[in-house]
């Protein structure tokens, strides 16, 4: 097997972060348009997190710093998110 077999897997935003789901609805912005915006279901991702909190804990340092691309595409290691979730893990362990 050579190196170039074995691929470094990532996650995006949208497969780390939980939402909950969301039902369509129509409303008339102030110009008196209709607009009708689509349901949305809900995501499980693998934390239990929500983007806006993972982005801010990435920020703060809590959480693995992500990598991005001049393209604009983020992602995070799985590796270093594997091992922070076993590090809050352990650390709840600990704390029982």
């Amino acid at each position: 097997m050579s190196k170039l077999d074995i691929t470094p897997a990532f996650y995006r935003l949208s497969e780390l972060a939980t939402s909950p789901a969301k039902p369509a609805k129509t409303y008339t912005d102030p110009q008196g348009r209709v607009r009708n915006i689509s349901a949305r279901p809900a995501n499980k991702g693998v934390t239990p997190l929500g983007a806006s909190t993972i982005l801010k804990y990435e920020r703060l340092g809590l959480f693995p710093k992500a990598i991005r691309s001049i393209q604009g595409v983020t992602v995070w290691k799985e590796a270093d998110v594997k091992k922070w979730l076993l590090s809050l893990e352990s650390a709840a362990n600990e704390g029982e």
